[in-house]
């Protein structure tokens, strides 16, 4: 009677995604699409939640249907739109806009044109920034001039001659210059 029971008892199964059947018997392909296809990394965010939640909405269009023309065309049309707002963002000297913004076009496409010139705008923004708070701080600890590679004067130079219209810089340089006059007429 036992035997009997064994037998008309339902076999034990578990489904797992895309038909990866572990058990007995039949197996079922379950073809429910997941809330997170095509996400991006948390750490990986537009500044814009709009903007965040159209491309995560194009993103898991095209997981799910990666023949799908028309959101594979949105999708690079709103990459292209991002690379331009990081460029302005980067004009306006906003680096951190800027850096998230070329961070998630760089997790959705490495390859997206415009993508490596505004990396290097950005990285070198990102250097004069560092080399102008350089200055400012060789000037308040009195290295006007020297040591010649640590000094107001050489910081300032150095962004001038990468950006010769960086009013700070030459802002900076003239203080650098009425100092060392007034130290001259010292003596």
């Amino acid at each position: 009677p036992e035997d009997n029971l064994q037998e008309e008892a339902e076999p034990v199964r578990r489904v797992q995604r895309l038909g990866d059947v572990i058990g007995e018997s039949e197996w079922e392909l379950e073809l429910s699409v997941p809330q997170a296809v095509g996400s991006l990394p948390s750490t990986t965010r537009l500044p814009n939640v709009q903007q965040q939640e159209q491309l995560q909405a194009l993103l898991t269009q095209v997981a799910t249907n990666p023949e799908d023309q028309g959101a594979l065309m949105q999708l690079n049309s709103m990459l292209g739109d991002l690379v331009s707002e990081a460029n302005s963002a980067i004009d306006a000297n906003q680096l951190d806009v800027a850096r998230s913004i070329l961070d998630v076009v760089r997790a959705v496409n490495p390859s997206q044109p415009g993508i490596n010139s505004a990396q290097e705008r950005l990285g070198l923004l990102g250097q004069e920034q560092g080399r102008l708070q350089a200055a400012r701080s060789a000037m308040e600890a009195g290295r006007v001039d020297q040591p010649e590679d640590n000094s107001a004067w050489f910081f300032y130079r150095q962004v001038l001659d990468q950006n010769p219209a960086n009013e700070e810089a030459q802002v900076g340089l003239l203080a650098v210059q009425q100092d060392m006059i007034n130290r001259a007429l010292r003596f």
